[in-house]
């Protein structure tokens, strides 16, 4: 069986097509990180949005080094402290500034 090459123009309507669906998974996640935060449960939102923040992480360009994804990356390695119990317990606070910092950051229409 041989693969079918879809036409450049489909490709890049296909690509566009996922990350706008991908975009809407990520952004119900933070709403459900904001809804732990309501429950004060800082912890449980910063999991939470490190889901998105991992995501984010992974779709972009390692080489590049932009602010932005040194803020993400410093949001993933609080995430994985917590995650791993390894950091004093997170406050409702920097919960809600990395909840926030993420939801910008997924709304902006340039990539980090």
């Amino acid at each position: 069986m041989t693969a079918t090459i879809l036409p450049q123009d489909v490709t890049k309507h296909l690509e566009a097509a996922i990350q706008l669906a991908n975009r809407g998974v990520h952004l119900r996640f933070l709403d459900e990180a904001e809804l732990l935060l309501t429950l004060s449960l800082p912890a449980a939102a910063v999991l939470v949005a490190g889901v998105v923040v991992e995501a984010m992480l992974a779709g972009s360009r390692r080489q590049e080094r932009s602010h932005e994804r040194q803020r993400m990356e410093k949001w993933s390695e609080l995430r994985n402290h917590v995650a791993h119990s390894q950091a004093p317990a997170v406050t409702l606070e920097q919960a809600k500034e990395i909840v926030e910092d993420v939801r910008a950051s997924l709304t902006r229409e340039t990539r980090f």
